[in-house]
């Protein structure tokens, strides 16, 4: 097929997008000053040098700019959560993404005896149900337990049944994953909370092989039962656990910007794991990660991975497809979502390498 014969890249879907690094740059700000905190920044042209990244760090130095800068914004204040969200919802649709499950830890959102998680969780399902109304845009939450935090995952659980009719459809576990690699093993409470998920059919993701070894990644598979892997770049090395999970049709959220950024993977766009994926017919999505570090769009990511990675359009085409056939959806809701996307690309010519 010629490449003008392969669609523009419109209708997308987007799988691993942390709702608390998606908030407006130009919102930050007003927001600190009603609420009377103090960022260490006075325009907002300060505030971008402090937040979004220009080059390669670490991925400590990535989420240090959230915690500095974004979260105490957000943090206890229902107001603020609500803001979020809605804005998240508005820039979703405005970038053309017709499915997205936002994902997001409600207790770092607490911040105070007077609020719950659950106030939390209640907040973003109310924005995000008056959103699919009027955006035409379909989206989900993913709650997010964290590897520092082993004492909240039990009640994530709780929380991912508790409001599953209201749009929250699976966990997580997210932090640094680079702990296991020093000492430090996934405290037993996590384990035993993904084995409950998975007992009260929660679908069930986890951050692994983005700063973490190939290790962290079979861990996730084989101990967390992870129907998808949140970066996952570093099983590469393992090339045994890398035939089984690609054999297994096991799919990778991948979110190259924000890998490069992290340093979890090299500056050469043109050797990015992805690539490998691609060439190898792996089940995987291009996804943003923290829009408000990378400071990018999921429709820039697609030009990235086009242009600098060297994909072909018609293969990243694929990852949307892909991206829809792993939804946490209904199943009757993703036969909705693909037949739209069929729709959309004439599927019909492009299928797995």
């Amino acid at each position: 097929m010629y490449q003008s014969e392969v669609p523009t890249i419109t209708a997308k879907v987007q799988l691993h997008v942390h709702l608390d690094g998606s908030p407006r740059l130009s919102s930050i700000l007003p927001l600190a000053r009603k609420r009377g905190i103090n960022l260490n920044v006075s325009t907002e042209e300060e505030l971008k040098k402090a937040v979004v990244m220009t080059k390669p760090e670490t991925l400590t130095t990535f989420l240090d700019r959230l915690t500095t800068y974004v979260l105490p914004v957000y943090k206890g204040c229902l107001d603020a959560v609500r803001q979020l969200a809605a804005e998240f919802a508005e820039d979703m649709a405005a970038d053309n993404i017709i499915y997205t499950e936002a994902r997001f830890c409600p207790h770092l959102l607490v911040g105070g005896a007077r609020l719950t998680p659950d106030d939390i969780v209640e907040v973003v399902c109310d924005e995000f149900s008056k959103a699919e109304k009027m955006l035409n845009i379909r989206l989900r939450l993913i709650l997010c337990c964290m590897r520092s935090m082993p004492e909240i995952s039990i009640d994530m659980v709780r929380l991912c049944e508790k409001f599953r009719d209201r749009g929250v459809v699976g966990i997580d576990l997210a932090g640094d994953e680079n702990a296991v690699e020093h000492g430090h093993p996934t405290d037993p409470r996590h384990f035993k909370a993904f084995k409950l998920a998975k007992e009260k059919n929660i679908y069930r993701t986890v951050h692994a092989g983005e700063n973490g070894s190939a290790a962290v990644v079979e861990e996730a598979v084989d101990k967390l039962f992870a129907n998808r892997i949140g970066h996952g770049y570093r099983v590469l090395p393992d090339k045994e656990l890398y035939d089984r999970l690609k054999a297994e049709r096991m799919h990778f959220e991948c979110c190259p910007c924000s890998s490069v950024f992290t340093g979890a993977c090299g500056p050469d766009f043109s050797k990015h794991p992805i690539k490998t994926f691609a060439n190898d017919g792996v089940s995987f999505s291009l996804n943003t990660d923290d829009p408000v570090v990378t400071g990018t769009t999921l429709s820039d990511e697609f030009v990235v991975a086009e242009t600098k990675v060297g994909i072909a359009r018609e293969r990243l085409i694929q990852t949307i497809l892909d991206g829809a056939e792993n939804a946490f959806l209904l199943p009757h809701e993703k036969s909705e979502l693909q037949k739209h996307l069929s729709a959309i690309y004439e599927t019909g010519q492009h299928c797995h390498q």
